[in-house]
């Protein structure tokens, strides 16, 4: 009969969180050709969907492939309410940050302490992602619960002064 498909191991991966984790694409396709058998968005001990560890991981074709079966990008890890945009933009991924945008992934999402994707990007000081998101309609007005909103202010003007416009925060997603 052989093991169940979606057993776990010590620390709560699944055998499509090792596929991601060790880099085994041909290994995720494979599994994922039976869409019954796997949870593709189960957490980990960690809360960490594979799509959330694909991301961590700055794996770009994982992360594709798992949007292609069907992952939802807008999942939040079960910690920090963190999605995989968060993630990528923690990770200071460009390419990634910019997948997820094309694929509609929610960027004004709050995080459990309120933090957007922009929060994130502008209080590491990441000016090109920063343009990314705002590009993609991040509110620029959106205050989150613990964090002092004088570096994102900059980071925003900044963007706006280095791109001559931005989009205003109306004409963004909500």
């Amino acid at each position: 009969q052989g093991a169940a498909p979606d057993f776990s191991d010590r620390e709560g991966n699944t055998s499509l969180h090792l596929a991601v984790k060790h880099k085994q694409l041909e290994c995720l396709k494979a599994m994922l050709q039976d869409p019954t058998k796997f949870n593709i968005n189960g957490k980990n001990f960690e809360g960490m969907t594979p799509l959330h560890v694909a991301v961590q991981e700055k794996n770009l074709d994982m992360t594709k492939c798992l949007l292609d079966y069907g992952a939802d990008i807008d999942c939040q890890d079960g910690k920090s309410g963190r999605t995989a945009l968060h993630h990528a933009v923690e990770a200071t991924c460009s390419p990634l940050v910019g997948e997820l945008l094309k694929r509609n992934a929610n960027v004004n999402q709050p995080s459990y302490s309120g933090c957007s994707p922009l929060h994130v990007a502008s209080g590491r000081g990441h000016l090109d992602i920063v343009q990314l998101l705002v590009q993609y309609g991040a509110d620029t007005t959106m205050r989150n619960f613990t964090v002092s909103l004088d570096n994102h202010q900059a980071a925003v003007q900044n963007t706006q002064g280095a791109s001559g416009s931005a989009k205003s925060p109306s004409s963004g997603q909500k």
